[in-house]
């Protein structure tokens, strides 16, 4: 699991999406997942509403 600030959302993001159980390349999938969709809003000046919806299509939504 990563150190730093990404890791407590991702410990977060991974319960939901895969469980209790997730195995080490089930949560580096979703963080290289998680990763990009955050690499996409840097910089973004998209409306929090636009961003939340646009998380839910990209990485909720299969």
């Amino acid at each position: 699991m990563p150190i730093g600030p990404s890791a407590r959302l991702l410990s977060q993001a991974t319960t939901p999406v895969y469980g209790r159980h997730a195995n080490e390349r089930e949560e580096q999938d979703l963080a290289a997942e998680l990763m990009g969709f955050l690499s996409t809003s840097l910089g973004s000046s998209e409306t929090t509403h636009a961003w939340l919806q646009r998380l839910w299509r990209d990485l909720v939504t299969p």
